[in-house]
């Protein structure tokens, strides 16, 4: 902001209005936030853009750089202001200029939003926090605000979209699930361990039915008869 209000109270070698063929345009005073770009460069590097002039210019310690293109160049609309930018109340830029903005034929108005929100650019008013679409009049708590547009819808009966639905925008912590991943070790353990007194116990009644049998002579007899 600095070199766009220095520029236009001290004499620069910044063309502030642009001109036709080889004559500066003069400026009104109103439609000077229509003219020119003009920035604050704070870097050492040059700017390098094909086809451009790069202007620079020392104004009370404040380096300043704007773009100069010649005349009927399709690339020096980059270095005017864009129609439509505010350019004051109820104002914005068109060609260069500072005019009332009814030409945009723009009907949304904070009143239609009950100053309770602001328009957005399909004409629909974007609530503040509390007050519901579509043109914020009614409040619910816990309403984060927004439009018709914006697809997180108010809840239905709150004055908003006819059947709508609500997004809720409160986001619950999931249950944590190490507690079973703990359980899987203590699983597999328990079944190793099942198993092997298992084994132990058939290996034990085995290693005794060997032990009776070398210690029976009748069952060592009755073997050879069979």
């Amino acid at each position: 902001m600095s070199c766009w209000f220095r520029t236009h109270h001290a004499e620069s070698s910044i063309s502030l209005y642009g001109k036709t063929n080889d004559f500066f345009l003069m400026v009104n005073y109103r439609d000077l936030k229509c003219g020119k770009l003009i920035c604050t460069y704070d870097k050492t590097e040059l700017i390098n853009i094909p086809s451009a002039t790069i202007v620079y210019a020392n104004i009370k310690g404040h380096l300043c750089v704007a773009l100069d293109y010649a005349f009927g160049d399709k690339a020096s609309d980059n270095m005017w202001v864009r129609d439509g930018t505010v350019c004051g109340e109820r104002k914005v830029c068109k060609n260069k200029t500072c005019v009332d903005s009814a030409f945009l034929n723009y009907d949304c108005t904070p009143e239609k939003c009950n100053n309770q929100g602001i328009c957005n650019n399909k004409k629909n008013c974007h609530c503040n926090p509390t007050y519901l679409p579509p043109v914020c009049q009614n409040e619910s708590p816990g309403w984060t605000g927004g439009s018709v547009d914006s697809g997180n819808f108010p809840p239905s009966g709150g004055g908003g979209v006819p059947g709508g639905r609500y997004i809720e925008t409160t986001y619950h912590a999931k249950p944590t699930k190490w507690p079973f991943f703990l359980l899987i070790p203590f699983f597999i353990i328990l079944c190793v361990l099942i198993a092997t007194l298992v084994k132990v116990y058939f290996q034990r009644k085995k290693w005794r039915t060997e032990e009776y049998s070398s210690d029976d002579p009748d069952y060592q007899q009755r073997i050879v008869l069979i």
